[in-house]
């Protein structure tokens, strides 16, 4: 990954690190080439930090964290919930047809189908050297 600064940030003493004395959480960052802007990245983390071990999972990282699991779960049980109504109503459509038979005939024929056309592949690619 890029960042910006590239060798000037390995050359000049930007890096800050932040210690909470009460706690003793540490927060150390060098995200930018700017020492001021690495010290506004590092109270905003060490503040994160220090709201994550104070409220535990009623923080508001963990809050949000918690939130995209709910949506996420949700979003699964909809997708659940459609394509299980999808396949109960194709296997009415097969239960009601009574062609059940020929469709079993014709996955044999695809089967064979496939692994013919996988020999012959697998021969073309053998055939050839560079």
């Amino acid at each position: 990954m890029n960042r910006q600064g590239g060798q000037k940030i390995n050359k000049v003493r930007n890096c800050v690190l932040l210690t909470h004395l009460p706690t003793g959480l540490q927060v150390r960052t060098q995200k930018t080439r700017s020492l001021a802007d690495n010290r506004r990245v590092a109270r905003q983390l060490l503040l994160q930090k220090l709201d994550d071990h104070v409220n535990g999972s009623l923080s508001k990282h963990n809050e949000k964290i918690a939130q995209l699991r709910r949506k996420k779960a949700n979003r699964r049980a909809k997708a659940k919930q459609k394509y299980a109504t999808a396949t109960t109503e194709g296997d009415e459509q097969d239960i009601g047809d009574d062609a059940g038979e020929d469709d079993s005939d014709s996955e044999d024929e695809c089967i064979e189908l496939i692994e013919s056309a996988d020999i012959d592949s697998k021969e073309g690619v053998q055939g050839t050297k560079r």
